[in-house]
């Protein structure tokens, strides 16, 4: 009897440590850019094996499934430099919680820059734009508004599980990406349909 007492008691420390576990920025899936003080994403990918010409008609591939035309606001390519430039939308659920009010589309304007190299990528997502009910609003300019406070806050687990969904739809283009570029890939893009 004596050990199921304590094994009961290190279960509910356990759980009562967990749920006081905190959050800071080191923790985000982004990084503040220390120039602009604007959100970045980032990585680079080692690619073994794989060409910069293969890498670069993937990345093509994956711009043009993620960011259809109708979706696309620009692109600039540069084969020879191994350079793919890209703007699109991503769009955020929103849903209406009021009477007699509709739901409306929000949307992230993600611009993107691909670097291609044999044997390895990386990409760059910086300067995102989100636009909702027409009001457009640039997330480096509402960042470094409170950036001193940003690198000081500590989050709780809900704090930090409402930032991670509000950044739902760039981590999931992350992540697409990354499947889109592997070599022979399949069922890319799964979460678009």
């Amino acid at each position: 009897m004596k050990h199921y007492l304590w094994l009961a008691f290190y279960l509910l420390a356990g759980v009562s440590y967990a749920q006081k576990r905190t959050y800071t920025l080191a923790d985000m899936p982004f990084s503040i850019d220390s120039i602009t003080g604007g959100i970045v994403y980032k990585g680079v990918i080692k690619t073994p094996g794989v060409t910069a010409d293969q890498l670069y008609s993937q990345a093509k591939l994956v711009l043009s499934t993620v960011f259809p035309k109708d979706n696309q606001i620009n692109q600039a390519e540069d084969q020879a430099q191994g350079l793919i430039r890209g703007r699109g939308r991503l769009f955020i659920p929103m849903n209406s919680t009021r009477v007699g009010e509709t739901s409306w589309q929000a949307y992230y304007e993600v611009p993107i820059e691909i670097q291609v190299k044999d044997g390895e990528y990386s990409y760059l997502i910086s300067s995102i734009d989100m636009v909702n009910k027409g009001k457009k609003t640039s997330l480096n300019t509402e960042i470094s508004k409170s950036l001193p406070t940003i690198h000081q806050q500590v989050l709780s687990l809900d704090e930090y599980g409402r930032s991670l969904r509000s950044v739902r739809p760039i981590i999931k283009f992350i992540k697409e990406l990354k499947r889109g570029m592997k070599p022979h890939s399949s069922g890319l893009f799964s979460w678009l349909r």
